[in-house]
């Protein structure tokens, strides 16, 4: 048999008591989960270019393209 080990966890949004695996990353529940996804935005990438600046700031076109 697989024991699950459980831990009481407080909503870091509402401060509802609820019970959570010890391993669980989740810190609000499942209402506050809902809400905060809708102020998400998706994580931006910046990708340096070997040279330093990027083709656009240094004045250059990027290889295929015209200006």
């Amino acid at each position: 048999m697989k024991t699950i080990k459980y831990e009481l966890k407080y909503c870091e949004g509402c401060g509802t008591l609820k019970l959570r695996p010890v391993n669980s990353t989740n810190h609000s529940c499942v209402l506050c989960e809902r809400m905060l996804a809708r102020f998400r935005f998706p994580q931006r990438v910046e990708r340096k270019m070997p040279g330093g600046l990027p083709p656009q700031i240094a004045g250059v076109a990027p290889a295929g393209r015209l200006q």
